[in-house]
């Protein structure tokens, strides 16, 4: 996130986990700490994350996610969901 963030004026960055290789619960895990590494009143801290997470972690990753309460992360259940969420948060 740092690398996309630094090079691009990005307000919401939309994460699709789809099974397979990549651990959901990880990708939880890394967006927290990026929120986590930044203070408040960094800009960067300002962009907003809309995950749609499937298949391989997904029952962990949403609950990390939840107990987190990061009112920058939100959890769509569709890849629908999470496209309007972006769009409304742009």
């Amino acid at each position: 996130l740092e690398y996309i963030i630094a090079r691009n004026h990005l307000g919401v960055i939309f994460i699709n986990v789809f099974g397979g290789i990549t651990k959901a619960d990880e990708v939880a895990k890394g967006a927290l700490a990026f929120y986590e590494n930044h203070s408040p009143t960094c800009s960067k801290s300002e962009v907003k994350i809309v995950m749609h997470l499937v298949g391989n972690g997904k029952t962990e990753a949403k609950a990390i996610l939840k107990e987190a309460n990061n009112p920058n992360i939100t959890i769509a259940d569709s890849q629908e969901e999470a496209a309007k969420i972006a769009i409304e948060l742009v």
